[in-house]
């Protein structure tokens, strides 16, 4: 009984940790997409200056 209940905080633990990698890998990713929509843009406006 009391090895049940520690896997089961243990697996509560693993899960909440996941989430917050999951969460983290999003915020990277949605940043690095916005750093990149940013370059995109100023080497469409370069272009359009004719540079």
């Amino acid at each position: 009984m009391e090895e049940a209940r520690k896997r089961s905080e243990r697996t509560k633990r693993d899960a909440e940790k996941a989430k917050e990698l999951l969460k983290e890998a999003k915020r990277r990713d949605a940043k690095s997409h916005k750093t990149r929509e940013g370059a995109e843009a100023a080497l469409d406006e370069a272009r359009a200056w004719g540079m």
